[in-house]
């Protein structure tokens, strides 16, 4: 890993937690004879695509590449060298807190069989496709899943990173102005979020941010099995996010839009808005702008 970005280590793990993944590919060669490679992954849209080259600089190794079909962008790294001599160690020196943590694990047992060339047996083969069968997507009811270094009542407990935090928000995170909000004639003018979403297995890693974050705002389970912290406060954004991010930087595409809300925020100020009183149409015309702006 490049030291000179050792900064970056936690908001990796948390960005990979939020859009990184573990997967094993299991293929026949043109003999007709079954192998397996090891992949990892972090996937982005492609309007992020800066966020990756940080992530690549920072492990020196992978390439980055784009889907034919979405438009996504990928950094990948396949190479069994630079799995176990740079990406293993990364995740075991710098903790995932959810449930993929669990498809890091059999991942680390996939690699081990792979480099001990045991998948070019057949017994090989038959492991790498049981720990294929209960990874990722194929997990359930694991919404008391709380590993060692999770628990503050363990001798093993990690507390959460704010870096790690920072990454996370950078891949699963919105940072926002509701677009009902931004016209002329709106009552409720320039609402601001921060909203963050996560299948309902990581419930325990939300309520984490949450807590860290001290605020009392209650997690939404959806319909589709999520569960979204949603803070809709500029007071909150003063006080908390904003000192936050200063001391935990945030990278990527989403850096943009705090930025813009920093600037608003400031025009408030400067025009001494409260609930009180209202944002006349010259007012809201400069806000418009700031966050319409191109960057």
């Amino acid at each position: 890993m490049n030291k000179n970005n050792s900064n970056l280590t936690w908001f990796i793990t948390g960005l990979t937690e939020a859009e990184g993944c573990f997967n094993i590919n299991i293929y026949k060669t043109k003999a007709g004879k079954k192998t397996a490679k090891l992949r990892f992954s972090i996937a982005v849209m492609e309007n992020d695509l800066e966020l990756l080259k940080l992530v690549k600089d920072c492990f020196n190794c992978g390439t980055i590449s784009e889907s034919r079909t979405n438009g996504m962008r990928y950094f990948t790294v396949s190479k069994i060298s630079d799995i176990n001599n740079i990406i293993i160690p990364h995740f075991q020196s710098y903790l995932l807190r959810g449930t993929k943590l669990l498809d890091f694990e059999d991942w680390v047992l996939a690699a081990n069989i792979i480099i001990t060339k045991s998948h070019l047996t057949e017994e090989g083969i038959e492991k790498l496709q049981l720990l294929f069968d209960g990874m990722n997507r194929k997990r359930n009811k694991l919404e008391n899943f709380l590993p060692d270094h999770c628990n503050k009542n363990s001798s093993l407990f990690i507390p959460i990173n704010g870096n790690y935090i920072s990454g996370f928000i950078a891949g699963d995170g919105s940072i926002n102005i509701h677009p009902f909000s931004l016209t002329f004639d709106s009552l409720k003018f320039c609402s601001i979020f921060l909203s963050i979403t996560q299948h309902k297995n990581n419930l325990f890693l939300m309520n984490e941010i949450k807590d860290f974050f001290n605020v009392n705002n209650k997690l939404k389970i959806q319909s589709n099995n999520s569960v979204q912290l949603l803070i809709e406060n500029k007071e909150f954004f003063r006080s908390t996010l904003i000192p936050f991010f200063n001391k935990y930087p945030l990278h990527g595409i989403k850096l943009i839009n705090l930025n813009k809300i920093i600037k608003i925020l400031e025009l408030i100020n400067k025009y001494g808005i409260n609930r009180s009183n209202s944002y006349t149409s010259d007012i809201r015309k400069e806000i418009i702008n700031i966050w319409f702006a191109e960057t």
